[in-house]
């Protein structure tokens, strides 16, 4: 039955699954190139924009 809902990532997994700061995250949810939501106890992230902002940017790497 939980395989209903989709998986979601903290600020600490997105560092990690990105290799990036914290402060770099911020930044991308700020100008929009991220989404995320925000709770009490910080931000949320949907797996599947993770893993899309990850392939995104490796094609742009390969050019």
């Amino acid at each position: 039955m939980a395989d209903h809902f989709p998986k979601l990532m903290g600020m600490g997994d997105v560092t990690k699954a990105l290799g990036v700061t914290r402060q770099y995250i911020d930044y991308l949810v700020e100008t929009g190139r991220l989404r995320c939501q925000r709770i009490s106890t910080g931000k949320v992230f949907l797996a599947s924009d993770i893993d899309a902002f990850k392939k995104e940017r490796l094609r742009k790497q390969r050019k």
